[in-house]
């Protein structure tokens, strides 16, 4: 079972990083699911911290590391009716 198939229609995903190749993968992926929609509009979207994102003692190490967080946000688009039939066991 995909993450996508747990989260609700028009429900956020959430995920930053502060390791440049992760967030690559991650983007990658995120990107390859036709069930999500990338919420940035533009580099400050990554970039700076959404202001109801709450700070995490990693992040704050990153931070006094000098490291920069990448901030990726996806919406659950809704689903078909195609999505909402049971799957078929064989």
């Amino acid at each position: 079972m995909r993450f996508t198939e747990l989260l609700a229609d028009g429900g956020e995903f959430r995920f930053a990083t502060d390791h440049a190749a992760l967030a690559r993968w991650t983007l990658w992926h995120l990107q390859a699911e036709p069930r999500l929609h990338w919420l940035a509009k533009g580099p400050s979207d990554w970039r700076e911290q959404p202001e109801d994102w709450p700070e995490t003692r990693y992040e704050q190490k990153a931070r006094a590391a000098g490291r920069r967080p990448i901030f990726l946000r996806y919406e659950r688009l809704p689903r078909s009716d195609a999505d909402n039939t049971p799957p078929k066991i064989a």
